[in-house]
């Protein structure tokens, strides 16, 4: 791997927050008003006309799993784009976080809200299309849901003000604890061991215990993050708003610090490398022996 361009194609209507889900040498697109499906040399296989800002995407068993804004949730087959079943929200839905999914249930934020009742985080069966159970909550929930074991966290965010990260049982929806942490929108939490890693507006990054959502350390809102946060060989991986490239060890303390001078993107591993590109389209490999 040498960072050279292999192909690039025009995607009309993309997001640039939005990045590709791959599966089998294919590379699934939402975007402003499609659903597209290239193979791994650029050609396009095919493209569904969505008219909405089709986002959230997820897979499972040849099923790609999308959320449509203001629409619902939408099932197509991976295979040829052809719609097989969608679910829409009684009464209306707000920007929806992404599906994910754990065997055949799959968790979704802010599907359904009626005035007064605040909006729902919301488990739905994909075997037969209903709803298990919902959890009514006065904020937003944030980006998806990490699923571990029979747990789901995630975060809800009020108007950029005040925000928690819950644990919810995936069975019943039954709230195990929730703690303030303030949580940054759209950047999801990660999970090592037994600590819950948050991106805040106030401090950074919060760390919490899973078993009871202790608040065990915290970081200065110096680094307050800029990306998403990429956990691998026990390392929190994140670009900060000052343009720092960081590694943060599972005590809290910061490994190492790189100054970028055009922003930074999302982080990503490949072939057991730690790759970051910056504002200016470049692609970096990191070093951190």
């Amino acid at each position: 791997m040498d960072g050279e361009i292999v192909w690039m194609k025009y995607s009309q209507g993309a997001y640039s927050s939005l990045g590709p889900l791959v599966h089998d040498n294919r590379l699934f697109f939402g975007g402003a008003k499609t659903l597209k499906s290239y193979d791994k040399e650029g050609r396009l296989i095919w493209s569904v006309l969505t008219n909405k800002k089709t986002t959230g995407l997820s897979i499972k068993d040849s099923v790609i799993y999308n959320v449509r804004r203001g629409e619902g949730l939408f099932a197509n087959d991976i295979y040829s784009g052809k719609e097989l079943w969608n679910l829409k929200p009684n009464y209306q839905m707000l920007t929806a976080s992404g599906p994910t999914i754990k065997d055949s249930l799959l968790i979704i934020g802010n599907f359904d809200y009626k005035e007064g009742e605040g909006n729902h985080l919301t488990c739905i069966s994909i075997n037969d299309k209903s709803v298990k159970w919902q959890l009514k909550n006065n904020g937003y929930f944030n980006n998806s849901a990490v699923i571990q074991d029979n747990y789901v966290i995630i975060n809800s965010d009020s108007a950029y003000v005040k925000g928690y990260t819950y644990k919810v049982d995936l069975q019943s929806g039954n709230v195990l604890w929730r703690t303030e942490t303030n949580p940054v929108l759209f950047y999801q939490s990660k999970i090592m061991a037994e600590n819950v890693f948050v991106p805040s507006y106030d401090d950074g990054i919060y760390c919490l215990n899973m078993e009871d959502g202790e608040v065990m350390w915290k970081l200065t809102d110096e680094y307050y993050p800029d990306s998403e946060l990429l956990l691998y060989d026990d390392i929190l991986y994140f670009g900060t708003t000052s343009r720092e490239f960081v590694g943060v060890n599972s005590l809290g303390k910061i490994i190492f610090t790189s100054k970028f001078e055009y922003g930074i993107g999302n982080p990503f591993v490949y072939n057991q490398e730690v790759y970051v590109n910056d504002g200016k389209g470049r692609l970096f490999k990191i070093n951190i022996k």
